[in-house]
Protein backbone atom coordinates (compact mmCIF):
# COMPACT_ATOMS: atom_id res chain seq x y z
CA UNK A 1 0.00 0.00 0.00
CA UNK A 2 1.78 3.41 -0.59
CA UNK A 3 2.27 5.94 1.74
CA UNK A 4 0.01 8.76 3.23
CA UNK A 5 2.32 11.79 3.02
CA UNK A 6 1.65 13.70 6.31
CA UNK A 7 -0.57 16.55 5.98
CA UNK A 8 1.81 19.77 6.04
CA UNK A 9 0.47 21.84 8.48
CA UNK A 10 0.62 25.58 7.64
CA UNK A 11 1.34 28.11 10.57
CA UNK A 12 0.38 31.33 10.93
CA UNK A 13 2.98 34.29 9.71
CA UNK A 14 2.55 37.60 9.07
CA UNK A 15 4.97 39.45 6.81
CA UNK A 16 5.91 42.95 6.54
CA UNK A 17 7.69 43.73 3.55
CA UNK A 18 9.36 46.66 2.32
CA UNK A 19 10.16 47.09 -1.53
CA UNK A 20 11.47 49.54 -3.90
CA UNK A 21 10.18 49.29 -7.54
CA UNK A 22 8.85 45.37 -6.52
CA UNK A 23 12.32 44.23 -5.35
CA UNK A 24 11.95 43.30 -1.53
CA UNK A 25 14.40 46.17 0.17
CA UNK A 26 13.66 45.15 4.00
CA UNK A 27 11.19 42.96 6.72
CA UNK A 28 10.13 40.82 8.74
CA UNK A 29 8.34 37.66 9.30
CA UNK A 30 6.45 36.64 12.44
CA UNK A 31 5.69 33.02 12.89
CA UNK A 32 2.39 31.82 15.65
CA UNK A 33 3.55 28.35 16.39
CA UNK A 34 0.93 28.31 19.09
CA UNK A 35 2.71 28.35 22.17
CA UNK A 36 5.78 30.32 21.12
CA UNK A 37 6.30 33.24 18.33
CA UNK A 38 9.24 33.29 15.56
CA UNK A 39 10.64 36.61 14.27
CA UNK A 40 13.05 36.26 11.00
CA UNK A 41 14.11 38.82 8.41
CA UNK A 42 12.54 38.61 5.06
CA UNK A 43 16.20 39.65 3.38
CA UNK A 44 18.77 37.43 2.93
CA UNK A 45 19.30 34.01 4.34
CA UNK A 46 20.21 34.69 8.31
CA UNK A 47 20.79 31.74 9.66
CA UNK A 48 19.23 32.66 13.21
CA UNK A 49 15.49 33.61 14.94
CA UNK A 50 13.88 35.16 17.45
CA UNK A 51 12.00 33.76 19.97
CA UNK A 52 9.48 34.70 22.20
CA UNK A 53 7.03 32.69 24.50
CA UNK A 54 5.26 32.74 27.75
CA UNK A 55 6.11 30.55 30.81
CA UNK A 56 5.34 31.14 34.64
CA UNK A 57 4.19 34.16 34.35
CA UNK A 58 6.85 36.23 32.26
CA UNK A 59 7.79 36.91 28.55
CA UNK A 60 10.86 34.59 27.94
CA UNK A 61 13.26 35.38 24.78
CA UNK A 62 16.02 33.88 23.42
CA UNK A 63 17.74 33.60 19.95
CA UNK A 64 18.12 30.16 18.21
CA UNK A 65 21.45 29.70 16.29
CA UNK A 66 19.95 27.71 13.20
CA UNK A 67 23.14 26.51 11.85
CA UNK A 68 24.25 24.90 15.37
CA UNK A 69 22.70 21.15 15.73
CA UNK A 70 20.27 20.44 18.51
CA UNK A 71 21.75 19.53 21.73
CA UNK A 72 25.51 21.09 20.80
CA UNK A 73 26.43 24.32 23.14
CA UNK A 74 25.49 27.86 22.94
CA UNK A 75 22.01 27.04 20.18
CA UNK A 76 20.08 29.57 22.35
CA UNK A 77 22.16 33.05 23.37
CA UNK A 78 20.29 36.11 24.57
CA UNK A 79 18.01 34.56 26.99
CA UNK A 80 15.72 36.59 29.26
CA UNK A 81 12.42 37.35 30.67
CA UNK A 82 10.50 39.83 31.05
CA UNK A 83 6.67 40.34 32.98
CA UNK A 84 3.62 41.25 31.49
CA UNK A 85 3.29 43.93 33.74
CA UNK A 86 6.61 45.82 32.88
CA UNK A 87 5.60 46.36 29.37
CA UNK A 88 2.13 47.30 30.14
CA UNK A 89 3.48 49.87 32.68
CA UNK A 90 5.41 51.80 30.27
CA UNK A 91 2.61 51.84 27.57
CA UNK A 92 0.48 53.48 30.34
CA UNK A 93 3.06 55.67 31.35
CA UNK A 94 3.11 57.26 27.27
CA UNK A 95 -0.88 57.68 27.88
CA UNK A 96 -0.64 59.35 30.89
CA UNK A 97 -0.50 62.89 30.74
CA UNK A 98 2.36 64.45 32.26
CA UNK A 99 0.42 65.37 35.53
CA UNK A 100 -1.50 62.24 36.44
CA UNK A 101 1.51 59.63 35.90
CA UNK A 102 -0.38 55.94 36.15
CA UNK A 103 -0.47 53.54 39.06
CA UNK A 104 2.56 50.82 39.05
CA UNK A 105 1.52 47.27 38.26
CA UNK A 106 3.65 44.23 40.04
CA UNK A 107 1.11 41.51 39.15
CA UNK A 108 -2.97 41.93 37.34
CA UNK A 109 -4.10 39.52 39.60
CA UNK A 110 -3.80 41.89 42.05
CA UNK A 111 -6.99 43.47 42.84
CA UNK A 112 -6.13 46.25 44.59
CA UNK A 113 -4.22 47.61 41.72
CA UNK A 114 -6.30 46.65 38.65
CA UNK A 115 -8.99 48.66 41.08
CA UNK A 116 -6.44 51.60 40.91
CA UNK A 117 -5.53 51.49 37.23
CA UNK A 118 -9.33 50.99 36.29
CA UNK A 119 -9.93 54.86 38.22
CA UNK A 120 -6.96 56.09 36.70
CA UNK A 121 -8.21 55.50 33.21
CA UNK A 122 -11.57 56.79 34.07
CA UNK A 123 -10.09 59.64 35.37
CA UNK A 124 -7.73 60.30 32.40
CA UNK A 125 -10.01 59.45 29.78
CA UNK A 126 -11.99 62.69 29.50
CA UNK A 127 -8.27 64.08 28.84
CA UNK A 128 -7.63 61.46 26.25
CA UNK A 129 -10.60 61.24 24.47
CA UNK A 130 -12.25 64.63 24.14
CA UNK A 131 -14.73 66.92 21.43
CA UNK A 132 -12.51 68.44 18.33
CA UNK A 133 -11.69 72.15 19.05
CA UNK A 134 -10.96 74.75 16.48
CA UNK A 135 -7.38 74.51 17.27
CA UNK A 136 -5.41 74.31 14.41
CA UNK A 137 -3.61 70.97 13.36
CA UNK A 138 -1.09 69.66 10.65
CA UNK A 139 -2.51 67.03 7.99
CA UNK A 140 0.02 65.09 5.73
CA UNK A 141 -0.12 65.11 1.84
CA UNK A 142 0.70 62.35 -0.51
CA UNK A 143 1.05 59.02 -0.23
CA UNK A 144 2.07 59.36 3.58
CA UNK A 145 -1.20 61.41 4.74
CA UNK A 146 -3.28 58.33 3.31
CA UNK A 147 -2.04 55.79 4.66
CA UNK A 148 -1.98 57.29 7.84
CA UNK A 149 -5.90 57.87 7.55
CA UNK A 150 -6.30 54.41 6.80
CA UNK A 151 -4.44 52.96 9.42
CA UNK A 152 -6.64 53.52 12.33
CA UNK A 153 -9.48 51.53 10.72
CA UNK A 154 -6.86 49.13 8.92
CA UNK A 155 -7.10 45.78 10.38
CA UNK A 156 -3.45 44.20 10.22
CA UNK A 157 -3.02 42.22 7.14
CA UNK A 158 -1.52 38.61 6.91
CA UNK A 159 0.89 40.32 4.64
CA UNK A 160 1.64 44.66 5.11
CA UNK A 161 3.54 45.83 1.75
CA UNK A 162 4.92 48.81 1.86
CA UNK A 163 6.21 49.94 -1.57
CA UNK A 164 9.08 53.20 -1.41
CA UNK A 165 8.74 54.05 -5.14
CA UNK A 166 5.48 56.29 -4.84
CA UNK A 167 6.57 57.87 -1.79
CA UNK A 168 9.54 58.81 -3.23
CA UNK A 169 8.15 60.13 -6.55
CA UNK A 170 5.54 62.12 -4.99
CA UNK A 171 8.32 63.75 -1.90
CA UNK A 172 10.94 64.49 -4.43
CA UNK A 173 8.15 66.36 -6.82
CA UNK A 174 7.87 70.60 -6.68
CA UNK A 175 4.16 69.56 -5.11
CA UNK A 176 5.39 68.08 -2.24
CA UNK A 177 8.70 70.67 -1.36
CA UNK A 178 5.89 73.17 -1.94
CA UNK A 179 2.93 71.50 -0.04
CA UNK A 180 4.11 68.81 2.38
CA UNK A 181 1.82 69.15 5.38
CA UNK A 182 -1.52 70.99 5.08
CA UNK A 183 -2.94 73.24 8.12
CA UNK A 184 -6.52 72.63 8.95
CA UNK A 185 -8.79 72.89 11.85
CA UNK A 186 -9.76 69.95 14.40
CA UNK A 187 -13.51 70.78 13.04
CA UNK A 188 -12.13 69.88 9.34
CA UNK A 189 -10.82 66.15 9.87
CA UNK A 190 -13.16 63.49 8.82
CA UNK A 191 -13.95 59.86 9.33
CA UNK A 192 -14.28 59.27 5.69
CA UNK A 193 -11.43 61.84 4.49
CA UNK A 194 -8.62 63.02 6.88
CA UNK A 195 -8.74 61.53 10.27
CA UNK A 196 -5.56 61.59 11.21
CA UNK A 197 -3.32 64.65 11.96
CA UNK A 198 -0.20 66.65 14.09
CA UNK A 199 -1.11 69.18 17.04
CA UNK A 200 0.56 72.02 15.80
CA UNK A 201 3.77 71.55 17.47
CA UNK A 202 4.08 68.22 16.23
CA UNK A 203 4.35 66.75 19.55
CA UNK A 204 0.77 64.83 19.20
CA UNK A 205 -0.91 63.05 16.88
CA UNK A 206 -4.52 63.33 16.71
CA UNK A 207 -7.22 60.81 15.45
CA UNK A 208 -10.46 61.36 15.07
CA UNK A 209 -12.53 58.30 16.63
CA UNK A 210 -16.32 59.64 16.00
CA UNK A 211 -17.46 62.92 14.05
CA UNK A 212 -16.83 64.66 17.16
CA UNK A 213 -13.96 63.11 19.20
CA UNK A 214 -10.62 62.71 18.60
CA UNK A 215 -7.84 60.94 20.27
CA UNK A 216 -4.51 62.40 21.59
CA UNK A 217 -1.06 60.32 21.57
CA UNK A 218 1.84 62.15 22.69
CA UNK A 219 4.87 60.83 20.13
CA UNK A 220 8.07 61.06 22.10
CA UNK A 221 6.37 59.36 25.01
CA UNK A 222 4.60 56.13 22.71
CA UNK A 223 8.45 56.02 20.74
CA UNK A 224 9.84 55.91 24.20
CA UNK A 225 7.78 52.89 25.86
CA UNK A 226 7.56 51.32 22.53
CA UNK A 227 11.74 51.08 21.76
CA UNK A 228 12.38 49.98 25.76
CA UNK A 229 9.85 47.49 25.26
CA UNK A 230 10.98 46.02 21.75
CA UNK A 231 14.77 45.92 23.27
CA UNK A 232 13.39 44.31 26.07
CA UNK A 233 11.52 41.92 23.97
CA UNK A 234 14.73 40.83 22.08
CA UNK A 235 14.59 42.94 19.21
CA UNK A 236 17.76 45.17 19.06
CA UNK A 237 20.29 42.09 20.63
CA UNK A 238 18.92 39.68 18.03
CA UNK A 239 19.30 42.70 14.96
CA UNK A 240 23.34 43.42 16.75
CA UNK A 241 23.48 39.37 16.51
CA UNK A 242 22.83 39.58 12.92
CA UNK A 243 25.16 42.54 11.69
CA UNK A 244 28.26 40.99 13.55
CA UNK A 245 27.51 37.53 11.58
CA UNK A 246 27.48 40.02 8.17
CA UNK A 247 23.51 39.58 7.81
CA UNK A 248 22.23 42.66 6.66
CA UNK A 249 18.50 43.82 7.29
CA UNK A 250 18.34 45.93 4.03
CA UNK A 251 19.00 43.94 0.74
CA UNK A 252 21.75 46.06 -1.23
CA UNK A 253 20.77 45.83 -4.87
CA UNK A 254 17.38 47.26 -3.91
CA UNK A 255 19.17 49.93 -1.44
CA UNK A 256 21.28 51.20 -4.07
CA UNK A 257 18.98 51.63 -5.95
CA UNK A 258 16.76 53.54 -4.21
CA UNK A 259 19.60 55.70 -3.25
CA UNK A 260 20.67 56.46 -6.54
CA UNK A 261 16.98 57.52 -7.53
CA UNK A 262 16.56 59.69 -4.76
CA UNK A 263 20.27 61.28 -4.93
CA UNK A 264 19.27 63.41 -8.47
CA UNK A 265 16.92 65.30 -6.10
CA UNK A 266 19.15 66.23 -3.81
CA UNK A 267 19.83 69.71 -3.62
Amino acid sequence: MPSVPSKVIKRPERRFLFTFRGKPLSGIVWIDLGSELIVKPLVGKARKHLSIFASVGKLHRHVTHEEVKLGQKRRHTQRAAISPETLANRIFWALAPPDDPPPRITSFADRAQTAALTNWFSRIGPRLFRKTTNSPVHVMQGPVGALLDKAPTAQTPENFNLDFEPLVSYYSSKEAKEDAYETIREFDLRLDGRRVAFSEDWSKLVFLVTEDMVFELNIERMETAVEKNLRDLGFEGFFRALRRKGYSLIDELAADTLRETIAPGIE
